[in-house]
């Protein structure tokens, strides 16, 4: 297995590199995203869990929604699994330069904005790490994941959801019944279940 740590990437010069054409605008808000994403912490810790839980298994096809940076994507394709990556599109742009920095094989990539995204059949997992609360429609959004994977994988929203008061009304609104809607289509494991920094629900499609 590859696992990551603060050494595997240098970000600061990855932040550097890419806001050399574009200069950093700190009122943009997707730039100040990419600013936080990068330069305030690291998701390696949480995406090396995951890999080690995948490692038991095939490798797959997993569509990263709301990638952000993509701590997650570069851990997971560095893997062995095969990434398409999600999101608004400055942020995107910033993933898929740090893919293309370390990885020789294109990527692929669908900008879906704020609304609900038309995703392609054939993925064996979706993962919306620390995204599912911020999209517009967070039911909506998951009806149009649903049977397109047979894996969701979430690590909070919407279970045991607790606003931080920056989500929409929508959102607090809506995790009650996108809880009852996984629960009742999904089986869900939570993983790692001693570990208390971060939690995976794992959800897997009930077979009918």
């Amino acid at each position: 297995m590859i696992l990551f740590n603060k050494d595997s990437t240098n970000r600061q010069e990855e932040f550097n590199e890419f806001f050399k054409i574009t200069p950093f605008d700190p009122t943009n808000f997707d730039h100040e995203v990419i600013r936080r994403l990068t330069l305030d912490y690291d998701r390696y810790h949480e995406a090396n869990m995951l890999a080690e839980y995948l490692d038991k298994g095939p490798k797959l096809k997993i569509l990263e929604f709301g990638c952000g940076v993509s701590d997650y994507g570069l851990v997971l394709r560095a893997n062995g699994h095969e990434i398409v990556l999600a999101d608004v599109p400055t942020v995107l742009d910033f993933a898929l330069y740090r893919h293309k920095k370390y990885f020789e094989k294109d990527m692929c990539k669908i900008y879906c904005g704020d609304q609900v995204i038309h995703i392609a059949e054939g993925f064996d997992l979706i993962l919306t790490a620390e995204s599912f609360d911020h999209v517009s429609q967070p039911f909506e959004t998951l009806l149009e994941f649903d049977g397109h994977a047979p894996w969701l994988v979430t690590t909070g929203y919407p279970f045991k959801y607790k606003t931080d008061g920056k989500h929409s009304f929508i959102t607090v609104e809506q995790a009650p019944a996108c809880e009852k809607f996984l629960r009742d289509n999904y089986n869900i494991e939570v993983y790692p279940s001693l570990e208390e920094r971060k939690k995976f629900f794992i959800c897997k499609k009930k077979e009918k």
